[in-house]
């Protein structure tokens, strides 16, 4: 064998919804990822970090950073099987959606999830803004290869398109003439901007799931609509 060995690595992008939990998607919270599927993970321990630039994640001797806040739990949806994401041809239904419980509280504003009221307001051609700690180039980097240093694990945010709306996910982007969503950006935010009296009209809309298909980063990235999973996020959040 081969012993063990102990990893830390940046793995996923994720947004702040109360003082004290990160909304996320299901397959950032999969062992399966942290090792891309090759020998077993023994014990998976996530931190949540606020800092803009955490480049030095993506490198060899990779240190947590002081601001780095430790989960005291994490669920992932009953319903999410990562072997069910091979294949993807645009909005499915995965249920790629989870939530982690934060040690201590943030000294962020957290994000307002879109209430079941406003989620009527969601419709294709809207801009809306996305953000992520990803991969800034489409191409994909060998997987043995580390990336090019400064082109991950740097919080980029833009402005994009809903370009198509499914059941239970949603196309974010469409190709090179829009801004997309790559590897990393997983579990990271979509916003619109409602309208609505209060003073605050930003609103998370979707999670960061999967690439539209077999082209990978090219087509725009597909969200988990978070308007349809209320329910789940309020009963977890309550319990």
């Amino acid at each position: 064998g081969f012993g063990t060995q102990e990893v830390v690595q940046i793995s996923c992008t994720g947004t702040l919804i109360a003082p004290d939990v990160v909304l996320t998607a299901a397959h950032c919270l999969d062992p399966t990822l942290l090792t891309m599927g090759f020998g077993e993970v023994d014990r998976a321990s996530y931190w949540v970090s606020p800092e803009a630039d955490l480049s030095s994640l993506a490198g060899e001797s990779a240190v947590l950073p002081a601001s780095a806040i430790e989960a005291v739990e994490f669920i992932k949806h009953p319903g999410f099987d990562i072997n069910s994401m091979n294949n993807v041809t645009g909005p499915g239904d995965f249920s790629d959606i989870g939530l982690i419980f934060l040690k201590e509280p943030m000294e962020l504003t957290p994000a307002i999830v879109i209430s079941r009221e406003e989620a009527s307001q969601m419709t294709t051609g809207l801009s809306v803004g996305i953000a992520g700690w990803g991969q800034q180039t489409a191409e994909q980097q060998s997987m043995w290869e580390p990336p090019e240093p400064g082109s991950v694990g740097v919080k980029i945010c833009a402005e994009s398109t809903i370009n198509e709306i499914g059941e239970m996910e949603m196309q974010i982007g469409a190709d090179s003439t829009t801004s997309r969503k790559c590897h990393g950006d997983s579990g990271g935010p979509t916003y619109l901007d409602i309208e609505t009296t209060s003073e605050n009209k930003r609103r998370v809309i979707g999670i960061t799931s999967h690439a539209y298909d077999q082209s990978d980063c090219e087509k725009g990235g597909v969200d988990t609509r978070v308007d349809v999973w209320l329910s789940w996020i309020e009963d977890k959040m309550t319990a």
